[in-house]
């Protein structure tokens, strides 16, 4: 019994190397065949198919597309062209730099200016001060100052201011009154300041205007301006240290060209 059982042992033993050996060999050529990643198998059939026979019929297209290319952008066209093109952009760039220096050499002719003006706010002193319209006069030189890209003009103005009192009744601040002017000219528009005299109190004035042209020398302008007088006049220094206004005026500008 026992030589048996040892024997049937020995015989499961040789099946299972045999098994172990056939699943072994069965299992080696899987390894073997594994692909690494990003290369294609390319059987053989389909090699045969892909050759000159492919894109033998396509050569011809080919060719008629290169002649349609040529026929229509001949290059010898696009060449002349080009050549014209550059021509014609470089007395445009020598046009461009030649404009610049002019503008400073412009000669604006000499601007007249009448204006009607009439005071809308006044300070404590002339709280109780009247004012009706007032007449200016003033002229600008044709010559033209640059500091940067500011562009100035300097002429002279000659200005009336009236003032009535009414509480307590009597008394009149009024005269004629000069000033050297500064214009920051903005086409039509323009900034202005000045320094001068109010009767014997030194004044000072700034003012703006926004221009509307209405034929080639003749413009338009509406504006505002404050006038301060550094100390007070002869007749307001019983009330206050000085006399400040705004006002708002309409003013023609008639340029002469001489």
């Amino acid at each position: 019994m026992i030589s048996r059982d040892w024997r049937s042992i020995a015989l499961l033993g040789r099946f299972l190397c045999l098994l172990f050996c056939t699943v072994a060999v069965g299992l080696s050529p899987l390894c073997a065949q594994e692909e690494e990643e990003g290369e294609a198998i390319i059987w053989g059939e389909e090699e045969e198919g892909i050759g000159d026979d492919f894109f033998g019929e396509d050569e011809e297209f080919f060719d008629e597309g290169e002649e349609l290319f040529d026929d229509e952008f001949p290059e010898d066209d696009f060449g002349d062209e080009l050549d014209d093109f550059l021509v014609d952009e470089e007395p445009m760039e020598e046009e461009f730099g030649e404009e610049a220096p002019e503008e400073e050499s412009i000669d604006l002719g000499y601007a007249v200016r009448l204006s009607a003006a009439s005071p809308a706010f006044v300070n404590n002193t002339l709280m109780t001060w009247n004012s009706l319209i007032d007449v200016r006069f003033g002229a600008d030189l044709p010559f033209t100052f640059r500091l940067g890209p500011i562009r100035m003009r300097i002429g002279a103005e000659v200005v009336t201011y009236k003032f009535i009192n009414y509480l307590p009744e009597g008394g009149e601040f009024s005269g004629v009154g000069v000033y050297g002017m500064v214009t920051f000219p903005a086409g039509p528009s323009d900034m202005h300041g000045g320094v001068g005299f109010l009767g014997s109190a030194p004044a000072v004035v700034v003012g703006q205007s926004f221009g509307i042209p209405y034929a080639d020398n003749i413009i338009f302008k509406m504006g505002t301006r404050a006038t301060l007088t550094l100390t007070a006049p002869e007749q307001l220094k019983e009330i206050g240290p000085r006399a400040t206004w705004f006002e708002g005026f309409f003013t023609v500008v008639y340029s002469l060209d001489l």
